[in-house]
Formats: C-alpha cells, sequence, structure tokens
C-alpha cells in the first residue's frame, strides 16, 4: 500500500541481495513493477514464474515498461507431479488452489502436453505474443451453464475442438483469443459479432452447437490481418506417422485424420506400435487421468493423437502403427 517514494517491506528486504543482480525476478509479482521502477531506477525486471492467464497483461506491460525484459511462464511444457494444478472444479466460482489424486498424473498447466501437443494455453499465450492473430478454443455443450472455478495456473475448460457428438442444439461458449484491435466469428459463414477483445485478451460467444465450420477473423487498425478456422471432422480416413530422429532416440507422433487432413479429436481408439530395428520404450497421449502404463507399445488416442518414443538400432528402423481399421508402416524420418 505504500507509495512509489517509500520502501516497503519487502523492497526493503530484498535490496541488499537484488543490487548485486543484473536483473531482479519476482515471482507473480508483476504487480510491484511500476512502483518498483520508480523507486530502484536502475533494476531490469523479470518475471521469472507467471500464471497462464496473465499473459496478455504481462506482454502490455512489457510493451510499455522497457526495463521488464520478459516472463517465465509456469510453465511451457507439463509434467507429472503436482497433479491437477492447471485444473477446473466443477460447483464452485472463483480461484481454486491444491492439487488432486489419481488417475490424475499431470500438473496439467503447461502450453504443451507431456506428449509435446499443443495445449489451449498454447494458443492463448501466442495470441498475445502475435498481435496480428486470432485463435479458437471451444467448450463442452455438455457442461453449459455450470459455474466452474479456475486454478490460478489454470485456463477456461476449453479445447481447440468442434465435434461434440450428440450434442446438437445444445448451447456452448467459443472463445476467441487475441490483442488484436478487433475479432469476428462465423459459424457457418454466418457472423456472430465483431467486438474488442478484454483485458485479457478473450471474447467469448454463446451459441448453439451444430456440426460445420468455426472462423474468426483479427483486425489491426480497420485492416483483417489473420484468419483461423476449426471444423467438425468427418469420419476416420487415414493414419498419419511422423518421425523425428535425436541420436537413439525416434519420436513417431501419430494423428488419425479425416478426408480433408483434420484431425479427429473424437477418435480415442487404441493405437499399437511395433518396428524392426527399433524398440518402443514408451507411449503417451497427453491424457491427464489415462490409466495405460506408458512402458507399454499400445495407447489410446486422445484427441485423435498419440506419441511412440522408441529406441534404435545401428540400422534405419521401420515402425508399424496398427489400428483396427488401419495400419500403416514407415522408414524413421519417413
Amino acid at each position: 500500500w505504500r507509495p512509489a517514494t517509500e520502501l516497503d517491506f519487502y523492497a526493503d528486504r530484498t535490496a541488499i541481495t537484488a543490487d548485486m543482480l543484473d536483473v531482479v525476478g519476482c515471482n507473480y509479482q508483476g504487480w510491484r513493477l511500476e512502483k518498483d521502477e520508480i523507486r530502484f531506477p536502475d533494476r531490469l525486471f523479470a518475471i521469472t514464474e507467471s500464471f497462464p492467464m496473465d499473459a496478455a497483461w504481462i506482454k502490455k506491460m512489457m510493451d510499455t515498461h522497457p526495463r521488464l525484459i520478459g516472463e517465465f511462464v509456469w510453465t511451457g511444457w507439463d509434467y507429472f507431479g503436482e497433479t491437477g494444478l492447471g485444473r477446473v472444479e466443477y460447483g464452485k466460482e472463483g480461484t481454486i488452489w491444491g492439487l488432486i489424486g489419481y488417475p490424475n498424473h499431470h500438473a496439467n498447466c503447461g502450453d504443451y502436453d507431456i506428449c509435446s501437443f499443443k495445449k489451449p494455453q498454447w494458443y492463448y499465450r501466442h495470441a498475445a505474443y502475435h498481435k496480428n492473430e486470432v485463435y479458437i478454443l471451444t467448450s463442452d455443450p455438455a457442461k453449459f451453464g455450470e459455474k466452474y472455478a479456475i486454478s490460478a495456473w489454470g485456463l477456461y475448460d476449453c479445447d481447440r475442438v468442434w465435434s461434440y457428438p450428440g450434442m446438437e442444439g445444445r448451447k456452448t461458449t467459443v472463445y476467441l483469443c487475441s490483442v488484436a484491435d478487433e475479432v469476428e466469428l462465423w459459424q457457418d459463414g454466418v457472423s456472430l459479432g465483431r467486438f474488442t477483445p478484454n483485458e485479457k485478451g478473450i471474447v467469448t460467444f454463446e451459441t448453439e452447437y451444430r456440426p460445420g465450420v468455426l472462423t474468426a477473423a483479427a483486425y489491426v487498425n480497420g485492416e483483417e490481418t489473420f484468419r483461423d478456422v476449426l471444423e467438425t471432422p468427418g469420419t476416420p480416413a487415414e493414419l498419419s506417422v511422423k518421425t523425428e530422429v535425436y541420436g537413439e532416440t525416434v519420436f513417431c507422433e501419430i494423428a488419425v485424420l479425416d478426408e480433408k487432413g483434420n484431425p479427429c479429436t473424437g477418435y480415442e481408439e487404441e493405437v499399437t506400435v511395433s518396428a524392426v530395428s527399433a524398440e518402443v520404450i514408451g507411449t503417451g497421449s497427453g491424457r491427464i487421468d489415462d490409466r495405460h502404463i506408458y512402458t507399454a507399445s499400445a495407447c489410446n488416442a486422445y484427441r485423435g493423437r498419440l506419441l511412440a518414443v522408441l529406441r534404435r538400432s545401428d540400422a534405419p528402423a521401420e515402425i508399424t502403427v496398427t489400428t483396427e481399421k488401419f495400419a500403416v508402416t514407415v522408414k524413421e524420418n519417413g
């Protein structure tokens, strides 16, 4: 509460250490910046831990305060442990704290999940750092209207999905993530409105779910600068298998796609991986409550995708991926 011309308790007790540093890091204390940069005119600052939903605010602070040189979010990549740190909890409102138990086993607060797939947090942060862009996230119509609380390390209960079988005609919420001047949303070619994002870089729309296409546009200085499209996938038509090799390790990204190449986000069937000249050492889908054994060679897909990790021998690996309907064999780096 003290004015910037006085040292508060924290500033006074940390000054002797902070003055020895090239850059002073603050965890979750970006709110201190405006006063501390007056108190300490020679100090550079960094946000060394920040909450996911502070991204737009901190980016704006960096743009307007040159001595704030950057942030480290908690966290870029998801991890085992601190289970449910970034969760939402239905039946409550406000901010929640604490952890939850098995079968959940991820922190669920990363921009990427443990399998390297982009989570909603990634789209939100990317939009905050790219003013010209906009990204679509949606929520499950089955939960529309229910109140829920968000962890300080969480995000809205939404995902990069526009496929909710059996929910046709039910209301749902669509989130547009952007810090552009304005954003607009179309559902099957019909505009649902053009609005200015709030201080967190979010515009929400309520609409009825039906299979089709959502399209969003960003506008800066009145000109359209970017479009994002989210389409309901068709029936599974293709098994995509992409590999990357790092020394002895082969990462194998597997996705079930429709005839247009869209990920089949509702596909959750078992996928089996085998190989010649390589050993399958792990599989996973990024699902936070998946009960499968990570060292197994089979795993159920989640959102239509999964990751397999293999240890190769001296010869090039040949990898076969099998589902009930598909079977694909690829060479490493294929």
